[in-house]
């Protein structure tokens, strides 16, 4: 599981051009902030798949104690 690291709103209001232009750590920052936003996207998705299948089985055993 990917470890969750706090972060501020105002990262998603960046605006990349003016912070490429502004210096090399501001890209670097930037790169920094989508490997992060991606990996955020990824632990969703997983997180989403588990709820998916979660809910599936619960059906199922609701099913099976409701025909018993």
């Amino acid at each position: 599981m990917i470890t969750r690291r706090p972060y501020s709103s105002s990262f998603m209001c960046l605006d990349k051009a003016r912070l490429a232009h502004s210096s090399s750590s501001s890209v670097v920052a930037v790169h920094a902030l989508e490997e992060y936003i991606e990996a955020c996207h990824r632990e969703i998705q997983a997180l989403l798949t588990d709820k998916q299948r979660l809910t599936h089985i619960h059906v199922v055993l609701k099913q099976d104690l409701a025909a018993t």
